[in-house]
């Protein structure tokens, strides 16, 4: 649920103290939706040029290969937001095996 609702800041892996990669996750994200607002701008600006606004066919190629490559952060940020999905139930069980092995640990201490 936490993924669903706050995921794309990173909250689960803050909340699996995966703590870099959760910084990872925000920054990519902002640095995506950064990129992705100097990609349209480009796109306005290269086609407003060419006087070919509303129509992409005609656009310069120049406007779409820039406004294609300031897309591809948030794409790459999209695919991991996904496979984190995938994988998250991964993630939980390997805590959950490391919680039970410092238990086990714990416990032979008190024995010894």
């Amino acid at each position: 649920m936490l993924w669903l609702a706050i995921g794309a800041f990173g909250a689960h892996r803050f909340y699996l103290g995966r703590v870099k990669t959760g910084i990872a996750l925000i920054v990519m994200l902002f640095g995506a939706l950064i990129m992705s607002a100097i990609g349209t701008y480009l796109f306005y600006v290269l086609t407003l040029d060419s006087g070919t606004i509303g129509d992409v066919r005609n656009t310069s190629t120049l406007a779409n290969i820039l406004s294609g490559v300031c897309y591809l952060p948030f794409f790459c940020w999209l695919i991991w937001y996904l496979l984190d999905l995938i994988f998250i139930n991964v993630m939980i069980n390997k805590d959950r095996q490391n919680a039970s092995m410092i238990s086990m640990k714990q416990a032979e201490n008190v024995f010894e």
